[in-house]
């Protein structure tokens, strides 16, 4: 069996492609936290827009959003920068990696399937997509994880936390969940991080 590594800053949808892999019979090793980079062939980085991942986790910690404070802000900005998003503009376009763009492929499943097909030279056959769907679409993960409390319960074999879903179900929420104020302040914090991963820089 192949390994695979996938990197990713938190809440960037990698434990969704990480059981993909899974089924497909790699060995994964799954890092928010890379120092070094490992000898390894496969490289495969998830990444999403800051503010979403930053709004996701405070949904994840079950903080109300509209009442951070500063200091709070700051505790998400920095927890998201050191658990993957600041190594990520370090490596951000290495033509060795395949980069995979939550925005791009958390609905769409057949591009997650044609990117590993051609990064991984493999062919993933109907049946391992049919199962993979079933198995790991939205509602189906929802359903599974409803036997946790929270985030601090997990499933050891596929990794997903309760409260791993939001209830926006993947779609960008950031607009809804931060105020206009907040997203001016973490656009302050993150501009070097929205440009290197080309996401719009929104002055509100």
């Amino acid at each position: 069996m192949s390994e695979v590594l996938l990197f990713s800053p938190i809440r960037t949808g990698s434990t969704l492609i990480y059981n993909i892999l899974k089924h497909l019979k790699f060995i994964v090793l799954k890092r928010h936290l890379l120092k070094v980079m490992p000898k390894i062939k496969n490289v495969i980085i998830t990444y999403r827009n800051p503010l979403d991942s930053l709004s996701s986790l405070f949904l994840k910690e079950n903080m109300n959003i509209n009442s951070l404070t500063v200091n709070d802000l700051n505790w998400g900005i920095d927890t998201l920068k050191e658990q993957g998003l600041d190594k990520l503009i370090k490596i951000f376009n290495n033509e060795k990696f395949l980069y995979l763009k939550y925005e791009l492929f958390v609905h769409n499943y057949s591009y997650i399937y044609k990117k590993l097909e051609k990064y991984l030279n493999i062919t993933i056959s109907s049946k391992d997509k049919t199962d993979i769907y079933k198995k790991f679409n939205i509602n189906s993960v929802k359903k599974s994880i409803k036997r946790f409390n929270n985030f601090l319960e997990w499933d050891k074999n596929t990794l997903l936390h309760g409260n791993h879903i939001s209830k926006y179900n993947g779609d960008s929420h950031y607009k809804k969940t931060f105020t206009k104020e907040q997203i001016n302040y973490i656009t302050n914090k993150l501009t070097t991080h929205l440009t290197i991963l080309n996401y719009k820089i929104e002055n509100t």
